[in-house]
């Protein structure tokens, strides 16, 4: 059975996914072990068969609950597949065996969910949500605090926070200190981290 094991994993890496699949079908039948169920969702994957990829990780997980391999291999199905919540509660599951692998499959998750923006200034970077429904600027309404978005230029589309350019405003408006411009909060991102900052949480 580890014969069949080992030559299906090699078989995986050398990309001859029908031998693969014929060598793990035997270590299956010999007697099926957590990593025969990992390389058995390895492979559905690559076939583009997720439900059976699932399947295979759920059944392994039956036998060993906290395996970290199959843990963060149905985190990354999840992924894939773009079930973030679902993702999260793997991650969570994995910190309790492995904090290191639970960090790294959270960092896999934020830059599969989300989308990075950064201050030309200061580097201060913000996530949004890469799946936002359309933002309407007539609804912002307050004073946002210094580390949320000030706007983006038009000319040269840099972004700055508030704290970067609060201290030269031109006519009460924010404007880039390379061209001059006023500061626009066209982009969708930029309405939903200042509305974000309205409600008091944190961007960064």
């Amino acid at each position: 059975m580890e014969y069949h094991e080992n030559l299906a994993a090699l078989l995986i890496e050398l990309e001859a996914w029908t031998e693969a699949e014929e060598a793990l079908r035997r270590a299956l039948e010999l007697g099926a072990t957590t990593r025969s169920y990992l390389l058995a969702g390895d492979l559905a994957q690559v076939f583009g068969d997720y439900a059976r990829a699932e399947a295979a990780y759920r059944v392994g997980l039956e036998e060993a609950p906290r395996n970290p391999s199959l843990l963060r291999a149905l985190g990354r199905l999840w992924i894939l597949r773009g079930k973030w919540d679902k993702a999260n509660l793997c991650a969570a599951d994995l910190a309790s065996v492995s904090p290191a692998l639970a960090a790294s499959l959270k960092a896999e998750i934020t830059a599969a969910s989300t989308e990075g923006i950064a201050c030309a200034a200061c580097g201060r970077e913000w996530r949004t949500p890469r799946d936002l429904p359309a933002q309407s600027g007539a609804s912002i309404r307050g004073i946002p605090p210094d580390e949320a978005p000030a706007g983006a230029c038009p000319c040269c589309a840099k972004v700055y926070c508030i704290g970067c350019v609060k201290a030269a405003l031109v006519d009460n408006r924010f404007v880039c200190p390379e061209c001059g411009e006023n500061l626009k909060l066209a982009d969708n991102r930029l309405r939903w981290l200042v509305r974000e900052s309205l409600k008091g949480q944190s961007l960064v």
